[in-house]
């Protein structure tokens, strides 16, 4: 393809961003969303901070149901999601399409709809969601209707970034193309999300590809898109040039990140194959990785020490770095040898958390630098604290889910203790500083995101984009004509990208027909029919959140010895939702029934006051429920043996 070295060269003047008084469309439209946005990041990583807390101070705000962690921790990231990483993104992309293409927001109207659609979803849902109308459905816990309303704002958002786009259908660019596709590719697959899960394992592989195409194909993508957003605002490039190692990493980025679905679902009742293609893609996610950066890094050759706005270098470069850190994070959770340690552990947190605090908002950060003008030094105390925030998240979620795994694996091992019961506070114990690392990180993150509020959103001057006049000189050599980005080849690969991975990691694993056979235990204890007072007790359990701390599923793996049998997918096809779990804060409770001791007497007095028989114990006292919930909630537990 290349007969030379790539040809690069770089006669670039002192690169010193002009800037002109922001009273643009698109400059008042961004503002308005990422103004929005912050105020729902603050309260979201109060939430979040606050379960985080519960988790070594379990008597924190207990007594209430409001304020038990498995609810605040679903509606603490229903903020973060929907209300700071989505909102922020679609009003980041409506002000780089513009700037980028130089066209005026088309259908504004729509995108003003669009955000006021997006916080009234958003608030309901975390309302609904404190206040118990929990779906129990991983990654889409608020109510449907509050969903809805959402995913109608999304809808509208695209709308509003397609129509810009169009107008300039011939400059669209790298920015363009991860700024447009990712926003159709948002609303395409949360409308996947409102489509009833099917019964059994199948509904939890339906409902993981939207979770998973949602944060890959719209995020990720997305922030990818603001980040080469960045590089041609401080660089002076054309942001309509093309790109082929642009084209390439985009297109890999998408066919990779758009199905990785997989990941959250290895070791699990779903079917063997589609463990083994998530264990594929997550090592292919290099291949985009190497090229984003090695496009980018072209962009800026020669010119970095030029650069004088420092502020948007700076965290533009951190949330390419996150992009790294969750590549690798990626990988290990669907390697054998080490998923078999770190899944359903604080580690596969660290993913998420790597995902909305360091790549989605860093390119938010970024971006709004630029929406104010840029400056050299930017707010240096936002930047260190959010960095340090970042970090130190990341280290006690993944730091914490190495030793929670290892000490999970020691008892099968020394055959002293299983996994459950009173030999759980080994992990307990064992946790306990990392868990504080991971909320004293959260809140400083907050704290960092109220000083900046309070002094800098929404002031300043927008940046003007280069044109291309005096921007490096950049010439691949590839063979042949270079082929500019059009309209119809980004609409038809788009559509074809989410098709694919929709009907890979989606439809084909989901209707499996070993997901429909049902086992013994499927087709005698985990039935509910309608009215009995076992299904009252797991909406209970669902209402309060159970499923945060505890999973339902016993691995092929000899960390899991001691649990029961093995989860198959016949052990769940009368079951909708699922109840899988995501984490094991406590222990498995997939056959707790049968374990040793288990009697309905001790489990009432155990969850009216954890910690009179196990003083260790960080699980949160539920004596607020009513006497008939109470025991509609241990008859449902009876049923898990």
């Amino acid at each position: 393809m290349q007969e030379e070295a790539p040809s690069v060269t770089a006669e670039t003047p002192t690169i010193d961003t002009p800037t002109g008084e922001s009273t643009t469309t698109d400059s008042v439209t961004a503002k308005r969303f990422l103004m929005v946005a912050a105020a729902f990041l603050i309260l979201g990583l109060i939430l979040a901070g606050i379960a985080a807390l519960q988790g070594v101070l379990p008597d924190l705000f207990s007594g209430s149901a409001a304020t038990s962690p498995g609810r605040l921790a679903p509606a603490g990231r229903t903020l973060l999601m929907n209300g700071w990483i989505i909102a922020g993104l679609l009003g980041a992309s409506l002000f780089a399409i513009s700037r980028s293409t130089q066209t005026d927001i088309k259908r504004s109207a729509l995108s003003t709809a669009s955000l006021l659609l997006i916080v009234v979803g958003t608030l309901g849902g975390a309302i609904g969601i404190i206040v118990g109308l929990q779906s129990g459905i991983a990654g889409f816990e608020a109510p449907l209707w509050a969903r809805a309303i959402t995913v109608v704002g999304f809808i509208l958002a695209a709308i509003s970034i397609a129509s810009t786009a169009m107008a300039a259908r011939n400059r669209l660019g790298a920015t363009g193309w991860y700024l447009t596709a990712g926003a159709w590719w948002l609303a395409l697959s949360s409308a996947v999300s409102l489509v009833p899960p099917m019964d059994g394992i199948g509904g939890s592989v339906q409902t993981a590809f939207a979770s998973a195409s949602i944060t890959g194909l719209f995020v990720i993508v997305t922030s990818v898109g603001l980040i080469y957003f960045a590089a041609t605002s401080l660089t002076g490039t054309d942001p309509s040039a093309p790109r082929p190692l642009g084209a390439i990493g985009f297109w890999s980025l998408a066919l990779v990140w758009g199905s990785m679905s997989a990941t959250g679902l290895m070791f699990s009742a779903a079917p063997d194959w589609y463990e083994t293609l998530g264990a594929g893609l997550a090592i292919t996610a290099f291949v985009p990785l190497l090229a984003i950066a090695t496009d980018l890094g072209l962009m800026l050759n020669g010119s970095v020490t030029r650069i004088a706005d420092r502020a948007t270098l700076r965290y533009a470069t951190v949330a390419f770095v996150a992009l790294g850190a969750v590549t690798m994070v990626n990988v290990l959770l669907t390697f054998r040898s080490t998923s078999a340690i770190v899944q359903s552990t604080s580690f596969s947190q660290a993913k998420d958390l790597l995902v909305v605090l360091g790549i989605g908002s860093f390119a938010l950060f970024a971006t709004h630098s630029i929406i104010r003008g840029g400056s050299r030094s930017g707010s240096p105390l936002h930047f260190s604290w959010s960095v340090a925030g970042l970090t130190g998240v990341a280290f006690g979620t993944i730091a914490g889910g190495v030793v929670a795994g290892f000490s999970w694996a020691s008892g099968p091992a020394s055959g002293s203790f299983a996994n459950n019961g009173s030999a759980w506070e080994i992990t307990t114990v064992s946790m306990e500083p990392f868990l504080w690392i991971t909320a004293v990180s959260l809140l400083l993150f907050a704290a960092a995101q109220i000083v900046f509020a309070f002094s800098r959103l929404g002031k300043g001057n927008a940046t003007s984009v280069g044109t291309g006049d005096g921007a490096i000189d950049y010439d691949l050599e590839f063979e042949g004509d270079v082929i500019a980005p059009s309209w119809k080849r980004l609409a038809w690969g788009a559509a074809s990208v989410w098709i694919a991975a929709a009907l890979l990691t989606g439809a084909f694993p989901a209707i499996d027909p070993a997901n429909t056979e049902p086992t013994i235990l499927g087709d005698e204890a985990r039935i509910y029919p309608a009215g009995s007072t076992e299904l009252a007790g797991r909406n209970i359990y669902i209402s309060e959140g159970c499923g945060e701390c505890h999973t339902q599923s016993v691995r092929p793996v000899g960390t899991d010895v001691g649990l029961g049998p093995v989860s198959i997918a016949g052990d769940y096809v009368h079951e909708n939702p699922a109840l899988l779990g995501h984490l094991r804060v406590g222990p498995d409770v997939m056959h707790v029934a049968s374990s040793e001791g288990f009697n309905s007497g001790w489990l009432k007095a155990h969850l009216n006051d954890p910690r009179i028989s196990r003083d260790w114990s960080t699980m949160p006292s539920y004596s607020y429920l009513s006497d008939a919930d109470m025991d509609a909630l241990v008859s449902y537990i009876e049923t898990l043996r």
